[in-house]
């Protein structure tokens, strides 16, 4: 049997894709539609013709735009969101915006059959990645093993909030995010991106620590936000990390 058979596709994501044939199938209909009321319009005068009916997107910039927004719809329903780090998001994102496989059967299969053995290599590396900037060592060799340490301490992670507090930093949603999507996976949690940043925000805005699952985040003026793990969530990041050096040295923690 084929590999591309053997993959199991996500009910919800399956129905999808027959929502996308009859929505492209409506959409055909609907511009035919148009360019005959333009031709009936032109026997009534050169401009008849609504310019705001005529100012859309071509039939096929229009149908990949609905491809493009079920990919994104379908990775984030397929759980891809609490495997990838901002940097692959952004790649991913960047990819749809020039050149957008149609979204059908063989392609979902053929999508799933590159990412879905990559999965936990790609939530490591991109773990990894962003736990060592806290380690404080994110600029060494990448081939070297590190250990996280109880604190850490990361600078640009907060700025002040519209009231007394704080909030994160605009610049630095990303990282944060992704800190308590690791903690959330790491954890055996849901991870909803919005929901995480916002009970970030609200602990901040009344000058109060985040706290959840093991993880402690405290902001202070200077920008610099205090990064602190219980015993429990340590040793799993920790594990993490070593699984993800495999035999390579794991170095002292910071």
């Amino acid at each position: 049997m084929s590999a591309h058979k053997d993959i199991a596709i996500p009910p919800t994501i399956a129905s999808m894709v027959d929502a996308r044939e009859r929505a492209v199938l409506a959409l055909r209909k609907v511009y035919d539609a148009i360019e005959h009321a333009q031709a009936e319009c032109a026997h009534i005068a050169r401009h008849a013709f609504p310019a705001e009916v005529a100012g859309r997107l071509s039939l096929p910039e229009a149908i990949k735009e609905v491809d493009r927004r079920a990919w994104r719809e379908a990775f984030t329903l397929g759980g891809f969101d609490r495997i990838w780090d901002a940097e692959a998001r952004r790649k991913f994102n960047d990819s749809l915006s020039y050149s957008v496989p149609e979204f059908n059967d063989a392609n979902l299969r053929a999508t799933l059959l590159e990412y879905l053995p990559q999965q936990d290599l790609m939530f490591k590396r991109g773990a990894v990645t962003l736990l060592r900037r806290l380690s404080g060592n994110y600029k060494s060799n990448a081939d070297s093993g590190f250990k996280l340490g109880p604190r850490s301490v990361v600078g640009g992670w907060s700025a002040p909030s519209f009231g007394r507090g704080f909030q994160v930093s605009y610049y630095r949603q990303d990282e944060v995010r992704d800190l308590l999507r690791i903690v959330a996976v790491l954890s055996g949690l849901e991870f909803h991106p919005g929901e995480a940043l916002a009970a970030v925000n609200r602990a901040w805005a009344e000058k109060q620590p985040y706290e959840a699952f093991g993880l402690r985040l405290v902001a202070f003026r200077n920008q610099n936000v205090h990064v602190y793990l219980d015993q429990t969530l340590l040793d799993r990041i920790n594990t993490l990390i070593a699984d993800y050096y495999g035999d390579r040295a794991v170095g002292e923690a910071a």
